[in-house]
C-alpha cells in the first residue's frame, strides 16, 4: 500500500512538474508573440495572468492556452511562433494583414480543431503540413494570395466540416478526394482559377450543405450525383464554362433556396 502510495505521489508531482514548465512556456510564447507583432492591445496591461488576456482562452485548470483569437486587429508580423502553443484548439487571425507564406510550423498544433486565416494576405501555396491536422473541423484560408493546387495531403483531414478557399489564386481541379470528407458540410473555392470537371463523388458527401464554386474555369456539365443525398441548400457555379441543363434531380433537394 505505501508503494503504491509513494507511486501516486510521484506521478502527481510528476504532471504538475510538467504543467507548471508547460505553463511557464506559453507565457514566454505569448510574451514572444506580442514582441513580434509589435503590440497586441489588452496583453499584459496590468494583468499578468495571460489566461485572462483579450483574445485568449484557457483549459480546465486555468492552465494551457487552449483559443487565441487576434481576429480584427490590422495585425502585421510574424506568426510562426503560435506553432508553440501546443495545446491549442482554435487559432484565428482573420481580418489582418499578416503576409507571407502560412508558417508550415502550423501542422504541428496536433489537437487544433479551428484554423480561420481568411482575408489576410498569405501568398505562396498551401502548405502539406497541414494535413497532419488530423483533429480539424474547420478550415478557412479564403481572401488571400495563395497559389497553386489544393495540397493531396489535405485529404488526410478526415474530421473537416468547413472547408473555405475562395478568393486566391489557387489552379489545378478540384481533387477527387474532397468527396471522400464524409463530414463536409461546406465546401467554397470560388474566384479561383480552378479548371476540369466537378467530381461526381461530391454527391457521396452526405452532410453537404452548401457548395460555392463561382468564378472559376470549371467545364463540363453538372453532376446529377451532387443532388442525390438532397441536403444541399446552397449551389453557386455562375461564371464557368460548363454545359448542358441543370439535372432534374435538383428537386431532391427540397431545402434549396439558392443555385
Amino acid at each position: 500500500m505505501a508503494y503504491l502510495y509513494l507511486s501516486f505521489l510521484l506521478v502527481w508531482f510528476l504532471s504538475k512538474s510538467f504543467l507548471g514548465e508547460a505553463q511557464l512556456n506559453d507565457q514566454a510564447t505569448l510574451l514572444a508573440i506580442k514582441e513580434e507583432l509589435g503590440g497586441v492591445a489588452g496583453w499584459g496591461d496590468n494583468q499578468t495572468d495571460y489566461c485572462r488576456w483579450e483574445g485568449i482562452r484557457c483549459g480546465l485548470n486555468h492552465s494551457l492556452v487552449e483559443r487565441l483569437d487576434l481576429s480584427r486587429r490590422m495585425l502585421r508580423g510574424n506568426v510562426t511562433l503560435i506553432s508553440n502553443l501546443k495545446a491549442l484548439k482554435e487559432l484565428d487571425l482573420s481580418y489582418n494583414n499578416f503576409n507571407g507564406r502560412i508558417p508550415s510550423a502550423f501542422g504541428n498544433l496536433s489537437e487544433l480543431e479551428y484554423l480561420d486565416l481568411s482575408l489576410n494576405k498569405f501568398e505562396g501555396s498551401i502548405p502539406v503540413e497541414l494535413g497532419g491536422l488530423r483533429n480539424l473541423r474547420s478550415l478557412n484560408l479564403s481572401n488571400n494570395f495563395l497559389v497553386g493546387e489544393i495540397p493531396q495531403e489535405l485529404e488526410m483531414l478526415a474530421k473537416l466540416q468547413d472547408f473555405q478557399i475562395s478568393s486566391n489564386r489557387l489552379n489545378g481541379s478540384i481533387p477527387h478526394w474532397v468527396g471522400r470528407l464524409t463530414n463536409l458540410r461546406v465546401f467554397t473555392a470560388y474566384e479561383n482559377q480552378l479548371v476540369g470537371k466537378i467530381p461526381d463523388n461530391l454527391g457521396l458527401v452526405s452532410e453537404l450543405v452548401l457548395l460555392n464554386l463561382h468564378s472559376n474555369q470549371l467545364d463540363g456539365s453538372i453532376p446529377k450525383s451532387i443532388f442525390a443525398m438532397g441536403k444541399l441548400e446552397i449551389l453557386v457555379l455562375t461564371q464557368n464554362g460548363l454545359t448542358g441543363e441543370l439535372p432534374e434531380e435538383v428537386g431532391n433537394c427540397r431545402g434549396l433556396s439558392s443555385v
